[in-house]
């Protein structure tokens, strides 16, 4: 409800001034009432102390004042009171609707404030794993390196011990085809030694001078101990056969009377001639024969074949 009338600033307040206080978060309110109803509401006092008029009337303000004014002088002091009682809870009721109106925008945005800051956290959190996960990442796809490159090295030292294991076989086994050619060799040559042997010892004695000397050996002769003069020693080749057999008939020659001997004793064909019982028979032929140019003659003592 509301009254058509003046208004006042006065240094005491009153009940009207306490309502047209502007407070922030509250509505503007314009109260026009008679000086009747002020005097009634304010007091006598408070309307002597009114310095000057706060509120501008409409062009009809003095119509309204006079019909207002004459109904309110009909209208009983407690209608009166009840109507400003009315409007004082009406417009408390307003100004609880506004706080509580503030009191839920505060609300509304306080809750935004905590969801932007749940939401700022929330990104905050999802970097950090996203960072952590790109650290784990990094890490793993560094163990990843050093074990791949573990493997190769382990991979790399087992080809390389097993190349070495293989040559080593390979050697092994080029030495065991050496060896064994070796072997086959030495018993070609121990067989051609052997079957030289054979012969020689088929042919008994190279004795030059007659048959009938053999015959005579074959029938009064005999072995004792005794010297003979080496008169040639050379190897097992044909060569050396044919210088043993010269260096023979050589000495047959310079003396007739005396046996010649050439035998292949392995490994190397020699030439001896003689029978000596005495050393000192034997060093007298020895001079001679090495007169002859046999330098490296020798005295060598076995056996001998002497005649009853």
């Amino acid at each position: 409800m509301s009254f058509i009338g003046l208004t006042a600033t006065v240094h005491a307040q009153t009940f009207t001034q306490h309502l047209l206080q502007q407070k922030p978060g509250n509505g503007k309110i314009t109260i026009s009432q008679s000086n009747d109803i002020d005097v009634l509401v304010n007091g006598k006092n408070a309307q002597e102390a009114v310095v000057a008029p706060r509120q501008t009337v409409q062009a009809n303000t003095t119509q309204k004042k006079t019909i207002i004014a004459g109904q309110t002088q009909k209208t009983p002091q407690k209608a009166l009171t009840k109507n400003i009682a009315q409007t004082a809870q009406t417009l408390k009721t307003e100004q609880a609707k506004k706080a509580e109106q503030v009191k839920k925008a505060e609300q509304v945005k306080k809750a935004e404030q905590v969801k932007k800051i749940e939401l700022a956290n929330k990104a905050e959190r999802a970097a950090k794993a996203a960072q952590e996960a790109k650290a784990d990442s990094i890490e793993k796809a560094r163990e990843r390196w050093h074990r791949e490159q573990e493997e190769k090295a382990q991979a790399q030292k087992a080809a390389n011990e097993r190349n070495a294991v293989e040559e080593a076989i390979a050697l092994e086994k080029r030495i065991a085809e050496k060896n064994a050619q070796e072997k086959a060799a030495e018993a070609k040559r121990n067989a051609e030694k052997a079957a030289a042997e054979r012969r020689a010892e088929a042919e008994e004695e190279f004795n030059i001078p007659t048959v009938d000397m053999r015959k005579k050996v074959m029938r009064g002769a005999h072995q004792i101990t005794g010297y003979r003069v080496q008169a040639f020693a050379g190897g097992n080749t044909r060569a050396d056969k044919l210088k043993a057999q010269q260096a023979g008939n050589a000495i047959k020659m310079r003396f007739p009377d005396q046996p010649i001997y050439v035998h292949f004793y392995s490994p190397r064909w020699i030439c001896r001639m003689g029978n000596y019982r005495s050393i000192g028979e034997a060093r007298r032929m020895l001079k001679a024969v090495k007169a002859m140019g046999y330098k490296s003659a020798i005295i060598v003592k076995g056996k001998i074949t002497v005649f009853d």
